[in-house]
């Protein structure tokens, strides 16, 4: 039979209305609808709330045809999401043709999740150690009775404490290493054993999108914004006299509630609505003195089904995580089920070595092996000697963190197998995750995977048992970087799989770059600094620089600085540039061998500063990108206003917490202010900065790796 008849429709899209959100991707969540005539359907959702879908267990995507209340098979037309006529479960889409995982192109995904995060606040981050207040806020809607579970089950899921318990108070007092505990309250304050829930004044169809023919009192995509801000807000006024007094919901004194999840009544959608897990910030509530912001949005039927793991997700968006899985949908899993940023197992497993260390901040530091030998680990379960950092022998802001999964506990039994992982940090999307990679910050190689395929992520692990146990440029997979060429690592004689694991780092380590950075100083000289983590038969340094508008590179005279031969140790050199030439100015490094091979590094740029008199331009506001970026530790400013009067920039973290005022002053149109920025005292990783001149406010990114 051919495929005839289409109906145009978008396919379970969501832009939250939330300023800041993390999605909770979620694969194959069992759903129930209804056929017209009474027939059940059983199929699947998937996705996130930027972007979800409806499907049968074999992939295929079933959407509702408005027109006739069934719902279909769909595929792809001129680049929609469109039914095609044929009945979920009536017929068969294979045989009829019908592709599998119809959803909409990479560019339209983009584009919507674009439009979803184009409101950017600044949330606040509750802190990572110590105890903090978790307030559990149940909700329905105006056409829901109370909810029907029993108040134990909630307690057990975030305040459980027998061994065996999965609860979100267990979970991350063990994988913090009890350095951390999240204690729950709940209201309304509950009553005889039973949830009372905040009951709001609309149905909940108000909250899913507009049907001219089955949800006309529905959201459209001009006024859905604020629905669910409004419906949070209600919900806040009306349990915030019940929250005592003496419970301290601002741990770390930031003036924030530390975290509120909000538990919607009903079951998993269908569709796309306002109803997805995901976590947000939330501006304009007050209780006790304190301001909300981060907040988890739940919804009752996930939690049936998914039970305390897309709890414990959300919350490790609170506590400043990103997400490890990308947003675009693009078939590669940089992570998959050995992290859950990436994936929500149940119970929920842990989040990788990495991920404590840089946002939970449960390790205080990755050990960092500088030599060849042979090590031993303990299961990530445990609190000491469980991960080590091995540098890239060929890139400067990418290296390899090595942990051992062990199948074990209340939380890690979920795991795939056991053995050694090994991953790939990219210290140059630091901060950001993997959700717009690649590049990714986190990635863990696995047989069969290279920079453009994705591989089987669930035989990652390596050891006697699995049948790997090397890992090197030439194994599969081979240690490659973010853009496919050879890492260089080289890990051999993997061990057992038992209570700890072995391995051996092989071969010299030759020189190992850690930063070479470009400063103006004061008198107009160029100050050249680099590090080395390691050297081997090290002869020396000469520096090459091009100038102005020439491309080509030449030695500096008198550049040359003599290495340390073969060290461990980590090497500090400095060269000073004292000619002054036309700028831009760019310069590299050549480093030599004792054997006579020549090794070049990445080149960097330095601008001098302006005059102190601003160059002319014209009278119109504008805010340049910084140059360069990424930086390390120095980068340039620019902009220009178009009416006299005062003008602030401002620098931001990712939290949205200013961390400096560039410039707080009275500015004149027709000029170009150029302000040079100092990172050194500031952290690596992503920052923006905001200019704002009147009614003009314009922000933009920069990127600092030191």
């Amino acid at each position: 039979m051919r495929i005839a008849r289409f109906c145009a429709l978008s396919l379970v899209v969501l832009i939250l209305s939330s300023p800041e959100t993390y999605p909770a991707y979620l694969r194959s969540v069992p759903v129930k609808v209804v056929q017209p005539g009474g027939d059940t359907l059983r199929c699947f959702a998937s996705g996130d709330e930027f972007y979800n879908w409806l499907h049968d267990a074999s992939g295929y995507t079933i959407m509702r045809n408005p027109l006739t209340g069934f719902y279909e098979y769909a595929t792809l037309s001129q680049g929609k999401v469109v039914c095609t006529g044929a009945v979920a479960g009536r017929v068969d889409p294979l045989s009829l043709g019908i592709p599998r995982n119809a959803i909409a192109p990479p560019e339209e995904r983009q584009r919507l999740r674009a439009k979803a995060l184009a409101r950017v606040s600044a949330p606040s981050s509750a802190p990572t150690t110590g105890t903090i207040q978790n307030l559990v806020v149940f909700v329905r809607f105006s056409d829901q009775t109370e909810f029907a579970d029993p108040l134990s089950t909630y307690t057990e899921l975030f305040n459980g404490t027998s061994p065996s318990s999965t609860s979100l108070l267990a979970y991350y007092r063990e994988v913090s290493y009890n350095q951390l505990s999240i204690n729950s309250t709940f209201y309304p304050i509950p009553s005889g054993g039973g949830i009372i829930s905040y009951q709001d004044v609309h149905t909940r169809d108000y909250y899913l999108p507009y049907d001219a023919n089955t949800n006309p009192g529905g959201y459209q995509s001009a006024g859905k914004e604020g629905r669910e801000d409004s419906l949070l807000l209600r919900a806040v006024n009306a349990v915030k006299s019940q929250v005592p007094d003496a419970l301290n919901i601002d741990s770390n004194g930031d003036g924030f509630i530390d975290n509120i999840c909000f538990i919607i009544e009903g079951p998993v959608s269908a569709w796309a609505d306002l109803l997805w897990p995901h976590r947000g910030s939330l501006p304009g509530g007050i209780i006790k003195g304190k301001s909300t912001g981060s907040y988890n949005f739940d919804v009752q039927g996930f939690i049936a089904i998914e039970q305390s793991s897309v709890i414990c997700h959300e919350m490790f968006h609170t506590l400043g995580a990103p997400d490890l899985y990308h947003y675009s949908y693009d078939g590669f899993e940089p992570v998959g089920d050995w992290d859950l940023m990436a994936y929500n197992a149940i119970p929920p497993q842990h989040m990788g070595a990495y991920m404590k260390f840089r946002y939970g901040h449960w390790i205080s530091s990755i050990p960092e092996i500088t030599s060849t030998g042979s090590y031993t680990l303990q299961p990530l379960t445990s609190a000491t000697n469980n991960c080590y950092r091995i540098p890239s022998l060929q890139s400067a802001t990418e290296y390899y963190v090595l942990e051992y999964r062990r199948r074990s506990g209340s939380f890690e039994s979920s795991l795939s197998g056991d053995g050694l992982l090994v991953y790939r940090i990219n210290t140059a999307v630091d901060g950001i995750g993997d959700a717009s990679g690649p590049p990714d910050e986190v990635y863990i190689y696995r047989p069969g995977g290279t920079s453009t395929v994705n591989g089987d992520y669930t035989i990652a692990k390596m050891s006697v048992e699995a049948g790997r146990t090397e890992l090197n440029d030439q194994t599969d997979p081979s240690a490659f970087l973010s853009n496919g060429s050879p890492g260089g690592l080289n890990i051999g004689s993997i061990g057992h799989a038992v209570g700890s694991i072995s391995f051996t780092t092989n071969g010299p380590l030759p020189i190992v770059l850690s930063s070479f950075t470009a400063v103006e100083a004061l008198d107009g000289s160029v100050i050249l600094r680099w590090k080395t983590l390691s050297e081997n038969n090290n002869y020396g340094f000469l520096v090459e620089r091009s100038a102005g508008q020439d491309p080509l590179f030449a030695v500096m005279q008198g550049s040359f600085i003599a290495g340390h031969g073969t060290t461990l140790q980590m090497q500090q050199y400095e060269w000073t540039d004292v000619s002054s030439p036309p700028p831009p100015l760019v310069y590299r490094l050549r480093q030599m061998n004792l054997d006579g091979s020549i090794h070049y590094s990445e080149p960097v740029r330095v601008d001098f500063a302006a005059a102190s008199e601003p160059p002319q331009v014209a009278a119109v506001f504008s805010l340049r990108q910084n140059y360069p970026n990424p930086f390390n530790p120095a980068t340039v400013i620019e902009f220009s206003v178009g009416h006299q009067g005062r003008a602030t920039l401002t620098l931001y973290n990712p939290l949205g917490q200013s961390v400096g005022t560039l410039f707080d002053g009275e500015t004149d149109p027709g000029h170009f202010y150029r302000l040079k920025i100092d990172g050194t005292n500031l952290a690596s990783g992503v920052y923006f900065y905001r200019l704002k001149a009147g009614e003009f406010v314009e922000t933009k990114k920069l990127l600092l790796m030191h």
